[in-house]
């Protein structure tokens, strides 16, 4: 029922005004009823005050001139409007003709000489307001006096007004409830639209964008938000299709590779050297295959978030010493030295196996890529909470384009491509596994001088397992 933000607008629009003009009629209400008490007070004071000065004393007797107070209504029968004077002995000594006249008397109240005002029900059942008092005479006697109002009118006044509240109120919420739908309606429609332009986007056409000129000030950030977020998705896309592309051009070498060879084994007999060699270079075109796609796999569980880190404490400078030892053979077949620096141990926590990997493809990286006679250093420092771990080669280097593209998945530099064995999936590997172990990697370069790349950590003690 309250599914839709204008049925709760509206909901929420007949409560709360319901509420407000609910204590807001209350309140007159209660203004209303003391206004009309207090005229009926103030009316009972001055008969009060009338009455009182109509009293006198002879002989020790009360005598009164009421003929003024016993006209109008107090000369009418039951008609609410009483009077009654007491001596202090609590005899009724007067009282009006509109009780006398029946034979009826109010209640004797206690003497007080400050005015006491009270509900009462009186003669013939009628509601009536009261006001007491009593008076002491110049020979020090006491009298009271009761005057009486009769409350129908003013009841009657009060049910009505609250009659009529009860009539506004609904008619109010009523109209406030169809004008909060009416500017709702009005003010959703640019969210509307805005929902159906969003509708039209599919993975076909992600490259419009939501217009902000003219949005509401509401709309104008979601609208902003939802361009970033579809030029994510853009973004996305265009990685997927491009390292489709590539994998596939990556995949069909092998596979054509091995077909060829087939076809070729298969065309007429040969000698059993010829399919040796068949054999093998089908066997050196699988292992290619098989390579790329493990390295297939590995990024793509790395950018995924399917691979989790199984952390502990590492020795930079170690580890360093060990890919060092790894290395060297294939930088003497080149002739390229190959050397550590460091300063001191260096601990991080990490992935063993998968930062000995990264570090040991940048170093094969800088070997592979160097020239004749070179060199690759490979420092280990580190600066504030992080540990850096870099390579740097006096290789061939890279242009600022090249640079820009380095860990791209496939990506494969001028200087490599057609001439050396590899997929373009090294330096990306290295990128993710860093990254998924808390860390980033930065490249810098200038042609035809060399290259630097860093691992960069952060620090964490401990022993080593």
């Amino acid at each position: 029922m309250f599914a839709t933000i204008r049925a709760r607008l509206v909901a929420w629009s007949i409560l709360v005004f319901t509420f407000l003009l609910t204590g807001l009629g209350l309140f007159l209400r209660h203004e209303l009823e003391a206004i009309v008490i207090g005229s009926v007070d103030g009316h009972l004071h001055s008969e009060m005050v009338l009455i009182s000065g109509l009293l006198e004393e002879e002989e020790g007797r009360i005598e009164t001139e009421l003929s003024e107070a016993a006209v109008g209504e107090y000369a009418v029968p039951l008609s609410g409007h009483y009077y009654q004077i007491i001596d202090e002995r609590g005899r009724i000594v007067a009282a009006s003709p509109s009780l006398t006249a029946v034979g009826a008397a109010l209640d004797v109240p206690a003497p007080s000489i400050e005015p006491i005002y009270s509900y009462l029900t009186g003669p013939g059942k009628t509601r009536l307001r009261m006001l007491v008092q009593s008076f002491a005479l110049a020979s020090g006697r006491t009298v009271t006096i009761q005057a009486t109002e009769p409350l129908e009118d003013a009841f009657a006044m009060l049910a009505s007004f609250t009659g009529t509240l009860f009539a506004v109120i609904p008619a109010v919420g009523v109209v406030s409830a169809l004008g909060v739908w009416l500017i709702s309606l009005r003010s959703f429609k640019p969210l509307r639209t805005f929902t159906s332009r969003i509708g039209e986007i599919t993975e076909r056409n992600l490259h419009d964008r939501l217009d902000t000129e003219g949005l509401a000030g509401e709309l104008a950030p979601l609208a902003e938000s939802f361009n970033t977020m579809i030029a994510r998705l853009e973004a996305s896309f265009e990685r997927q299709r491009r390292f489709l592309s590539e994998a596939s051009h990556e995949l069909r070498t092998p596979t054509s590779i091995i077909k060829t060879c087939c076809d070729v084994a298969l065309a007429r007999e040969r000698g059993e050297e010829e399919y040796r060699e068949t054999l093998r270079k089908i066997s050196d075109a699988t292992a290619h295959l098989s390579a790329t796609i493990s390295r297939i796999i590995d990024i793509l569980r790395l950018e995924g978030g399917g691979f989790t880190p199984r952390t502990g404490p590492v020795s930079l400078d170690k580890l360093a010493a060990d890919i060092k030892r790894l290395i060297e053979p294939a930088a003497a077949a080149r002739r390229i030295s190959l050397s550590v620096r460091g300063e001191g141990d260096v601990v991080v926590t990490a992935d063993p196996r998968r930062l000995a990997e990264a570090l040991t493809n940048l170093v094969d990286n800088a070997v592979k890529y160097n020239r004749p006679g070179g060199s690759v250093v490979i420092g280990v420092s580190s600066s504030g909470s992080r540990a850096v771990i870099a390579v740097e080669d006096t290789g061939t280097g890279m242009s600022p384009a090249e640079l820009e593209k380095v860990f791209d998945r496939f990506y494969r530099g001028g200087n490599a491509r057609g001439r050396l064995p590899g997929s373009g999936l090294g330096l990306a590997i290295v990128k993710a596994a860093v990254e998924s172990m808390g860390g980033s990697v930065e490249a810098e370069s200038t042609e035809g001088k060399g290259s630097t790349f860093r691992i960069i950590l952060p620090l964490g003690g401990g022993d080593e397992p």
